[in-house]
This record gives C-alpha cells, structure tokens and sequence, in this order.
C-alpha cells in the first residue's frame, strides 16, 4: 500500500523532494526514530514499525493531492463507517465476547451497552 500511495502522489505531479524539503522538522524526527532503534532492545521490530508509520505519510499525500481533499477525506469516512457498523453490530449481538467493551481492569462490563456508548464518554460500572 505504502508503495502504491508513493506511485499515485508521483503521477500526480508531486515532487516528495519539495514535500521532505517543506516539512524538515516532520523528517528529521522520523530520522530520530530510525537512529533510536540503534539503541533499542528489539531493532527489527522497531525499523518495521518505524517503516509502517512513515508509510501514512504518502498515503496521506493521496488525500491532499485530490482536488477536493476535504470531500476525499469525507468518502473514505463514510465507506468506513458503512462496513464498521455493522461489523459492530453482529460482534455485539453474535459474539459479545469480542463485541463488549471492558473495563481497565478486563472485567466484563454490566448490562447491555448500546452501540452509542463508548469506553471513552461513559464509565464502565463493572462487578468484582
């Protein structure tokens, strides 16, 4: 995908040159990162994760190179959310398990929580 995203934002006309000169402050903490794993405990690990984060970044030139970026962005939001809710929906229902959101502690929340309600704005009353 990372390869993919570099090859549309080039055939656009986008000179990732001029983006890495514009943007020196972006670049040089994604080369900090690279030099930190130098000094990491696992360094594969760390280079592939480092490789996949920068890899947003030409996928996020895809978005802004679009005519109409705000619309772009506002499409892949709207397909996204076509395929997540329902997913959520049948985890919820056939598979609480894995549907069912659970406390800090992992305790199995109480009650039936509807789809609105997230880990984030409601507290979770969980039983010991």
């Amino acid at each position: 995908m990372i390869v993919g995203a570099i090859i549309v934002v080039q055939r656009r006309g986008l000179n990732l040159g001029d983006v890495a000169n514009r943007n020196k402050a972006l670049f040089l903490t994604y080369g900090y990162f690279a030099l930190s794993t130098l000094w990491s405990d696992v360094p594969l690990l760390s280079m592939k994760r480092i490789i996949k984060d920068f890899g947003l970044l030409p996928v996020a030139l895809v978005f802004l190179t679009e005519e109409n970026p705000v619309r772009a962005i506002r499409v892949v939001f709207v397909r996204i959310a076509y395929i997540l809710f329902p997913l959520s929906i049948i985890t919820i229902k056939w598979f609480p398990e894995t549907g069912r959101v659970a406390s800090n502690s992992g305790m199995p929340c109480s009650g039936d929580w509807p789809l609105t309600r997230t880990r984030l704005d409601w507290p979770c009353s969980c039983s010991a």
